[in-house]
C-alpha cells in the first residue's frame, strides 16, 4: 500500500463516489474542490490541536475549530494552556444562532465538517443534526465508548442503532486505534468508512540522552488518578517486584488517590513512589525524557496521547490492550502491551523492561526517530489521504505508524 504524496485538499476534483452503507448502497457525487474543513469539540481539543494547525498551513481550504466552551477548568488543573491552533480560526459558539450561520457558511459539498463523536455532548450533536441537513460532507472523530461490565450490551444497542441512524449521512469515522476500529464496523459502520486514526503531537525540543547505570529503574505514570485508567492494577503488579530495582513517579491526580496511597502502603511499596500531582507540559515531558519506561495500564482508554509523548521523549511503553494507542507501542515495537486487568501480565512486562537494562543515548534516539510518524504534519497528511480516497476512491492509505519505511 502506497502513501499519497502529500495531497493538497483544494486540489481535487471528483465526480460519482459510490460506496454501501452497509445495508444499501448509496451515491455520493461531487464537484467541487474541498475549500473548508470545520472541527467540532465541546471544548478546545488539547489532543487534536496540533493536526488542526498543519491542515490549517495548506492555502487551498481554510480550517475552522468551533467549540461551545472555553478549555475546562480541569483541563487546565491537569497543566494544560489554550491550545495554539496556528492559522485556523478559532470561534467559541454561544448561540444556535451563531452555529447555525457558521453551518450555513459551509454548507456545499466543498465543506467538510467533522465532529467529536455524535451523541457525547449536547452542542456537538446539535450541530452535527444541522449540518446532516446540507449538502457538506461529514466526519466523526470517535473512541471505542467504556463498554465494561453490566453497560456493554446497552452501549453496543446504542451505537448499534446511532448507526442505523446516521451511517448513510457519515462518510468518514475517524476511529483512534484498532480497538476504535473494529467497534465501529461492529456496531454497523461499514468498512470502507471507517479508518485507524489517532492523536498526533508536537516533538519535544530537547535532544535524548541515556540513563546513567545504576539506581534504580525509572517508572512514570502521567494521568488522571480514576478506577479507569487502572493505577491500582500496576501497584499490585508491582508488589512482586523488588522495590529496591525500581522507582515509580505518579504524576496525576483525582479522586482515588487517597485510596491508591493507602492500597500502596498495604502493598509495602509506598517508599518506592513519589507522587507528584499533575504538571505543567515541560516538567511532564522532561519527567518522561528521565524515564525508562512509561506505564499506561487503563482499564479503558480511547487513545492514550502519554504514549505518544513517550515515544516522542525517546521512552519505551508498557500499556494495556484497552489503550487505542496500543497501535503504535505495537508498530514501533519499542515497549510492550498487555491484556488490560491483568496484574500478573503487567509485572512480568516490568520485570522484562527492567532486566533489559536502563535507556542509553542511542535507544531514545532511535525511539524518537520512529516517533517522528505521529507528529501534526504526518496525520495532516494522512488525514488528507483519507479524505483524498474517500472522495475519489484512491488508493486506501495506511496509517503513518503502519506505513513502512
Amino acid at each position: 500500500m502506497q502513501w499519497l504524496e502529500q495531497p493538497s485538499l483544494g486540489a481535487w476534483r471528483t465526480i460519482h463516489c459510490p460506496y454501501s452503507t452497509g445495508l444499501t448502497a448509496s451515491r455520493f457525487e461531487i464537484d467541487m474542490p474541498l475549500r473548508s474543513i470545520v472541527f467540532w469539540y465541546n471544548a478546545p481539543t488539547i489532543h487534536q490541536f496540533g493536526l488542526i494547525r498543519a491542515l490549517a498551513e495548506d492555502p487551498a481550504s481554510r480550517v475552522t475549530m468551533a467549540a461551545f466552551h472555553n478549555l475546562l477548568p480541569d483541563r487546565r488543573e491537569m497543566g494544560w494552556s489554550e491550545p495554539d491552533f496556528g492559522r485556523a480560526t478559532r470561534t467559541i459558539v454561544r448561540t444556535d444562532a451563531e452555529r447555525d450561520r457558521l453551518i450555513a457558511a459551509h454548507a456545499e459539498p466543498d465543506a467538510l465538517h467533522v465532529f467529536s463523536g455524535i451523541r457525547g455532548f449536547a452542542g456537538v450533536y446539535g450541530a452535527f443534526r444541522r449540518a446532516a441537513l446540507t449538502r457538506a460532507r461529514l466526519g466523526v472523530m470517535a473512541i471505542r465508548p467504556d463498554a465494561r461490565r453490566g453497560s456493554g450490551l446497552p452501549r453496543y444497542l446504542a451505537h448499534a442503532l446511532q448507526a442505523i441512524r446516521f451511517r448513510r449521512r457519515i462518510d468518514i469515522v475517524f476511529a483512534s486505534g484498532r480497538i476504535g476500529v473494529d467497534w465501529y464496523q461492529r456496531v454497523g459502520f461499514h468498512a470502507s468508512r471507517v479508518f485507524e486514526f489517532g492523536n498526533f503531537g508536537d516533538m519535544p525540543d530537547a535532544s535524548p540522552s541515556g540513563n546513567e547505570p545504576g539506581g534504580p529503574y525509572r517508572l512514570l505514570y502521567v494521568g488522571a488518578l480514576v478506577e479507569r485508567k487502572g493505577v491500582d492494577v500496576l501497584l499490585r503488579a508491582l508488589a512482586t517486584v523488588p522495590s529496591s530495582s525500581w522507582q515509580l513517579e505518579v504524576m496525576g491526580d483525582g479522586p482515588s488517590k487517597e485510596a491508591l496511597i493507602e492500597l500502596a502502603g498495604r502493598l509495602g511499596i509506598q517508599r518506592s513512589i513519589q507522587w507528584t500531582g499533575f504538571q505543567e507540559r515541560a516538567r511532564v515531558y522532561d519527567a518522561l525524557a528521565r524515564a525508562d519506561t512509561a506505564l499506561l495500564p487503563s482499564r479503558h482508554d480511547g487513545w492514550g496521547s502519554v504514549i505518544n509523548e513517550a515515544l516522542m521523549s525517546g521512552t519505551r511503553v508498557v500499556c494495556s490492550d484497552a489503550c487505542g494507542a496500543a497501535v503504535l507501542v505495537e508498530a514501533s515495537g519499542h515497549g510492550q502491551i498487555v491484556p488490560a486487568g491483568r496484574a500478573d501480565a503487567l509485572r512480568d512486562a516490568i520485570r522484562a523492561s527492567i532486566e533489559r537494562g536502563r535507556q542509553s543515548a542511542e535507544d531514545r534516539a532511535a525511539i524518537r526517530r520512529w516517533a517522528a510518524r505521529v507528529t501534526p504534519q504526518r496525520g495532516a497528511e494522512y488525514f488528507r489521504s483519507i479524505v483524498l480516497h474517500v472522495a475519489r476512491q484512491a488508493a486506501r492509505p495506511v496509517p503513518p505508524w503502519r506505513a513502512e519505511g
